[in-house]
């Protein structure tokens, strides 16, 4: 049984998937990317996130506290270099930090100037570290499950950060401080300075998340053993598609030994994706030489397709789209020029699945005339628009024509 061609392009393998008892395909290709397999993407399968403890506090989740007792939000003082306040009303960049995860309980703070939280001889809370350590990591501790964004943080002493001080009424401001010197009793109410109410205003959805937060032992195993399978392989190719691609990220290089918290095994996935591609084809690999240009393109993530109709979107598809990958194709086919990521998403409200079928296939012609070949942006997605399998199942794309 023939072997297939891996082609590494900016982090992403290839495989090329021969049909019957020809030669390994020549460009163009028609493929699908297996985005969200070996390198987790929150978006694509957000479901995966779901059995972290805590899962609000993951790794670079940003987090903004106001005191109960002053109404004032914690501030870093110049943006860090100096104290943590608690003194300013409304919230913003000062206002925010960004989780280090150490576990589901255990953090370090960082502040908008890069600097750690930490509290100093005298017991007040700073942020001049720049390596975070142990005097550095602080406990989240939640009033209950009924009230999880209502905490006091255990300062690396053992005790609790309070507010000290007071917020005058009148112009005169006085500067209201925070000390690692409160005890263990609680009655959770607003006149306890150690209570503070949390803010989640930001996320991260990814790898290094979904390994922090299970762990080396429950951390992507059955994700990868589920999410794309042998089945996929012998789908694409009954579909009509004859490569796919598979991101993997820069940890692959150090498999299977990644460095923490990052979990090996995804060159293992990769052989298996290796074998998957022989066992659909009978074929010798293919030989591609010289560089590929990879371009990407979505009706989405720029402000002038927001109010674009269906018929508008399809138009800019024939007409800019057209043109913008003839202008990167030279006359001598030097180099192969490669649609890399597309998708049928789009800002349109109320389309209907002839107006996705339409737009679907304006892309296929005009990104056909790549010299390399497009992939699809994704194989497997929780949204539909951007999961091929159900776009080619539900007769939205139509590759055998």
């Amino acid at each position: 049984m023939g072997s297939v061609a891996l082609f590494l392009i900016a982090c992403s393998s290839w495989l090329l998937i021969p049909h019957f008892a020809a030669a390994a395909p020549r460009p163009p290709i028609r493929a699908v990317n297996l985005g969200g397999w070996l390198v987790t993407k929150g978006w694509i399968m957000p479901g995966l996130f779901n059995g972290i403890r805590n899962n609000d506090t993951m790794d670079g989740t940003q987090l903004q506290f106001m005191s109960g007792t002053q109404s004032r939000y914690l501030v870093a003082d110049q943006g860090g270099g100096a104290t943590i306040l608690a003194d300013r009303t409304n919230a913003s960049s000062w206002e925010t930090f960004r989780l280090w995860r150490i576990n589901e309980t255990t953090f370090n703070f960082r502040v908008n100037g890069g600097q750690f939280w930490g509290v100093n001889s005298s017991g007040a809370l700073v942020a001049t570290a720049t390596t975070p350590g142990p005097s550095e990591t602080f406990q989240i501790v939640r009033r209950n499950s009924s009230f999880p964004t209502r905490v006091r943080i255990r300062a690396p002493n053992g005790l609790f950060l309070q507010v000290t001080g007071t917020v005058r009424a009148n112009k005169v401001k006085n500067m209201t401080s925070i000390t690692a010197d409160r005890g263990e009793f609680t009655d959770w109410s607003n006149n306890d300075p150690s209570v503070f109410v949390a803010s989640n205003v930001g996320n991260l959805y990814g790898e290094y998340q979904i390994c922090n937060g299970y762990g080396k032992a429950n951390a992507t195993q059955n994700h990868r053993n589920t999410f794309i399978t042998e089945k996929d392989f012998d789908f694409t190719a009954s579909s009509g598609l004859n490569a796919v691609r598979i991101p993997v990220g820069w940890l692959i290089a150090s498999d299977p030994n990644p460095p923490p918290p990052f979990v090996g095994g995804s060159l293992q996935f990769l052989d298996n994706a290796f074998s998957w591609a022989q066992l659909s084809s009978s074929s010798s690999p293919a030989n591609f030489t010289g560089a590929v240009l990879d371009v990407h393109y979505y009706n989405l993530f720029d402000i002038k397709f927001d109010t674009l109709t269906v018929q508008q979107n399809i138009d800019f598809v024939r007409n800019n789209r057209s043109a913008d990958l003839k202008a990167i194709t030279n006359q001598n086919g030097r180099p192969l020029t490669f649609v890399g990521e597309w998708a049928g998403a789009w800002a349109v409200q109320g389309a209907n699945a002839t107006d996705y079928k339409r737009f679907a296939r304006i892309q296929q012609d005009v990104y056909g005339n790549a010299t390399f070949g497009w992939a699809y942006w994704t194989l497997q997605n929780v949204n539909a628009v951007w999961n091929m399998t159900y776009m080619i199942q539900n007769g939205i794309i139509t590759l055998k024509s």
